[in-house]
């Protein structure tokens, strides 16, 4: 039973920090005996929290906070309950993760769509020079929308320049 608004003092959690390192999470079966961490287990019991297991949600390697499961009995977790804990702090990096990606592509978006000129990048092979990325800037520098640049049927960027230009 889920009761909205319960909030700890974030020092509370700090001393979960150093575990969270080198453990995949904290389980406290009995938080009136836990004496692991007596001042947070001192709140939990003021507030009905019998058992608690906390996973940490790490996101290349830096953990960024937890998931908290709470019980209001005493409780053995089980190993189905702990791989489901870990699961959502899992699925919760993956999701910060990719909203951190979107937010990056937003603004390399964004900054590509506001430069001047053209930006591009290109992948060098053996015997082959393609480009891998073009900017929107393509059209008005070339004349060419940026697509006609990429894929195995591009233009080359050979193909635009005067001939009195490629020596140079």
């Amino acid at each position: 039973r889920h009761r909205p608004g319960r909030a700890f003092p974030m020092e509370i959690y700090r001393r979960y920090e150093e575990r969270f390192k080198n453990e995949r999470q904290i389980i406290i079966d009995n938080t009136s005996t836990d004496t692991t961490f007596p001042e947070p287990s001192v709140l939990y019991c003021k507030v009905g929290i019998r058992s608690l297991m906390l996973c940490p949600i790490r996101l290349h390697g830096e953990v960024m906070g937890f998931v908290s499961l709470e019980a209001d009995e005493l409780r053995d977790w089980s190993l189905e309950e702990q791989a489901f804990g870990a699961s959502l702090a899992d699925f919760t990096a993956l999701i910060i993760g990719h909203a951190r990606l979107r937010e990056s592509e937003r603004r390399v978006s964004t900054l590509m769509s506001n430069l001047p000129g053209m930006a591009y990048r290109m992948r060098f092979g053996e015997n082959t020079c393609m480009a891998e990325f073009v900017s929107e800037g393509a059209q008005s520098l070339t004349g060419y929308p940026a697509d006609t640049f990429l894929g195995r049927n591009a233009l080359p960027f050979l193909d635009i320049v005067h001939e009195e230009d490629r020596d140079k």
